[in-house]
């Protein structure tokens, strides 16, 4: 990443509560946090192509700093991907600094079990021998009760061992070394588990004949499924109670057949998140997922693999379990997991705080100390953190992390917010993040926060920016900039882009003194990056660290399309809600699950200023959705009263006849009432030829010009045309529309500097 910087001499003066006394030490060794703790899943990923997320997500899934990404799920258990398409998307894991995790089929499809074995063999043969790989971890098949159609649960031990023995001996035969996790139940059901975790079905024990065992690790899966419940309180309770199970049962097979170090059983878990996009799409989901975390960093998991990177273009129902938003921002779930992967390695440290609304815990890494402090009520406290177990005295929110260390924090933290410090000999680093930062799309705060009054810097926050490639060297205005003093400091401004093939930092200029500065960018491909701002000042004489505050927004560069031309719906530079849909017939896909107020824009390049046809396919089964189709100004172009055309799956082609100006324009959907599914969108000239759909209210079309026509005489008088046909507006849908009040509704122009919701 490119990094520019611009400095500025300040003062500094405010007090900040915060207390070292004496050096930091730990005293105890308390629980390792596993290297490969925080995972996730690589979905969606086709098995027939290999396409799947995109370099966007690839990109912002590496920079959170991911252990592992499981290749697994039901599609793949059913299906496998070809050995090309599984070392593909193993080398994507790799480059993206993540260890793999590799499921193997044990699906049952008229399948004889030894071909499955076979097969598994083969596959760590491919990876790991012919081509390696070396990779650790696997899964022998996934949601095996699901997968049999849910039977009695009494017979899944014996189902289970029938198949899990015979394939993991096999694959063991080919790398001793890899390590086995299953059998990854939809959850931790307590009968299966005992069967097969030393119990009538035993696969914990040693393969005959060898030093190794069938298995190396319990993994199960959850999503917690109580309706209206809070994600970050039952939802955390929920996921608490499965982890102290699947800790006890390892303990207790670990005595039962001695298996001490390297050969210790170990638990992970597969898949874990909220039961539906509308909840994963949550700041309390966000907080369910620091909690999870720090449960097993506690009870000593070895990784735990949320689904997924990305599905359902990231549309926040249905089957929206990705941690990116369909937008490209980065959901509570994805911060909170960066939290972890930035912040707490080395070893874990327990958190007791005086409200139950509040939850903490702590890490411990060579005189780093780490606390996450997440306020899951609606009262904002003042609290006194400290990295021990000493009473805390006075009527602040206590908090204790048991780390054996001396250093006190005090601060305060407001409603439905994270707050993570991190504490050292000389300074605190406070990242806060709140709901409000997630409602707006904002990324957390983060302040280097002086130990002796030092007051933090301030600059102004960016909307986020959309830019184009060509358009050159871009002035961004920066405002508020201040160290929160009396400008006698070293200041420092620094700028990142985290993808610098797409928009380049160029500099930073900043006078002495200014509440103002300029930073200077150049977009050069197509994609979405985000600009980190970050304000430093030099500190108060020798004795007085430095203090910073960080501020982040997204720019895009949005791809455009030469019209006239053929645009699938899905193929959108922005939207807003939407879901992609497969297509019954004919194969492909349409964007559906639409709601009033969702929206998808479509970057263009106009090569004239004319007349064109806009011919849309669509398919609705209700009578009350409409759109209105917008330009880059924001003006209503089209209002668009969608016909019920009897289902969703069955598609009409409606033609809008509208102008355009010449260069780059956007086909901007509005929708203004639910229930519509769209196919694909076409652009053509309009060459006279169309015929509008009449369920519309549109702009005047530019007109054709008309030669002078020779002197003819003067006709009869005669009574004027009120037909509808052609291009013009039909009064009846003209007066419902009025009715309805869409021919008047706009939202305004979303499109410069948008800001989704």
């Amino acid at each position: 990443m490119h990094s520019f910087t611009s400095k500025l001499f300040r003062p500094n003066a405010r007090h900040i509560a915060l207390l070292l006394a004496g050096s930091l030490c730990l005293n105890a060794v308390a629980q390792e946090i596993s290297p490969d703790l925080v995972g996730t899943n690589l979905w969606y990923a086709d098995q027939n192509t290999g396409v799947g997320p995109n370099a966007t997500v690839w990109q912002q899934t590496k920079e959170m700093g991911t252990h592992v990404i499981r290749i697994g799920g039901n599609s793949f258990d059913r299906k496998m991907p070809s050995n090309g398409i599984m070392l593909q998307w193993v080398d994507q894991i790799i480059a993206a600094g993540a260890e793999p995790i590799i499921q193997v089929s044990q699906y049952n499809d008229a399948t004889p079990l030894n071909d499955r074995v076979a097969a598994a063999a083969d596959l760590v043969t491919f990876l790991n021998v012919t081509h390696d790989r070396k990779i650790k971890y696997w899964n022998v098949g996934n949601e095996p009760w699901l997968q049999a159609e849910r039977p009695s649960m009494s017979t899944m031990g014996n189902f289970v061992e029938d198949y899990f023995k015979p394939m993991a001996a096999a694959m063991k035969t080919v790398d001793p070394s890899i390590k086995i996790y299953g059998p990854d139940f939809s959850d931790f059901y307590d009968e299966a588990y005992d069967d097969l975790f030393g119990g009538d079905n035993d696969i914990t024990g040693l393969v005959p004949g060898k030093s190794y065992y069938y298995i190396d690790g319990l993994s199960w899966h959850r999503y917690p499924q109580a309706d209206n419940a809070d994600p970050a309180v039952a939802g955390a309770a929920d996921m608490l109670e499965r982890v102290i199970k699947a800790k006890n049962k390892i303990d207790f097979v670990n005595t039962l057949h001695t298996r001490t170090g390297d050969n210790a059983l170990t638990w992970g878990v597969g898949e874990y998140n909220s039961k539906s996009g509308e909840t994963v799409h949550t700041f309390a989901n966000g907080q369910m997922f620091g909690q999870m975390l720090g449960y097993s960093m506690k009870y000593e998991a070895r990784y735990i693999a949320t689904w997924s990177m990305y599905e359902n273009s990231g549309s926040r129902t249905g089957t929206d379990f990705s941690m990116i938003d369909g937008n490209g921002t980065r959901r509570a779930s994805y911060q909170h997991m960066k939290f972890v992967t930035q912040y707490f390695t080395g070893h874990y440290a327990d958190g007791m705080t005086s409200d139950n609304n509040v939850v903490a815990y702590g890490a411990v890494k060579e005189g780093r100390y780490s606390a996450m402090i997440m306020n899951r009520g609606g009262s904002s406290f003042n609290y006194t953190l400290r990295f021990n177990t000493n009473a805390i005295e006075g009527d602040n929110l206590k908090i204790n992390i048991d780390a054996s260390g001396i250093g006190e924090v005090t601060e305060s933290i407001g409603p439905y917010t994270t707050q993570v410090i991190v504490l050292d000999n000389e300074t605190s680093t406070l990242i806060t993040y709140s709901k409000n930062n997630f409602d707006n799309d904002q990324a957390p705060t983060v302040e280097l926060l002086s130990l002796c009054g030092n007051n933090k810097p301030t600059i102004s926050h960016l909307e986020p920016l959309t830019i184009e490639v060509g358009d050159g060297l871009q002035n961004i205005m920066l405002s508020g900039i201040s160290d929160g003093n009396a400008c006698s400091q070293d200041v420092t401004i620094t700028a990142t882009s985290s993808d610098p093939d797409i928009v380049v930092i160029e500099g930073v200029d900043y006078i002495s003194c200014e509440a103002n500065g300029t930073l200077k960018l150049s977009p050069l491909s197509a994609g979405q990056v985000q600009i980190a701002l970050v304000v430093s000042d030099s500190g108060i004489g020798e004795t007085c660290g430095p203090a910073s505050v960080s501020n982040y927004f997204d720019v895009l560069v949005p791809s455009r399309i030469d019209v006239p031309a053929l645009i699938e719906a899905e193929d959108f530079s922005e939207m807003e809600g939407l879901e992609i849909g497969e297509n019954d017939v004919g194969g492909g896909q349409h964007i559906g699950y639409i709601d009033a107020g969702d929206f998808a824009a479509y970057y263009v390049n106009v090569p004239t200023a004319g007349n064109y046809a806009i011919q849309m396919r669509i398919a609705s089964n209700l009578d009350t959705a409409s759109f209105a189709l917008k330009d880059s100004t924001g003006n209503a172009l089209e209002t668009v009263a969608v016909p019920n055309t009897g289902g969703w799956q069955t598609f009409q082609t409606i033609t809008l006849l509208t102008p355009l100006v010449a260069g780059k324009e956007i086909i901007y959907l509005d929708f203004l009432g639910a229930g519509v599914n769209i196919d694909w969108i076409e652009v053509k000239n309009d060459d006279g030829s169309f015929t509008e759909f009449e369920g519309t209210v549109g702009a005047t079309p530019i007109p054709t010009p008309i030669p002078t026509p020779a002197p003819t005489p003067t006709p009869t008088p005669s009574q004027p045309d009120t037909s509808s046909g052609g291009g013009s507006v039909n009064l009846y849908m003209l007066a419902l529309l009025l009715i309805m009040g869409l021919v008047s509704a706009s939202k305004g122009s979303r499109l410069a500097n948008k800001v989704s919701k």
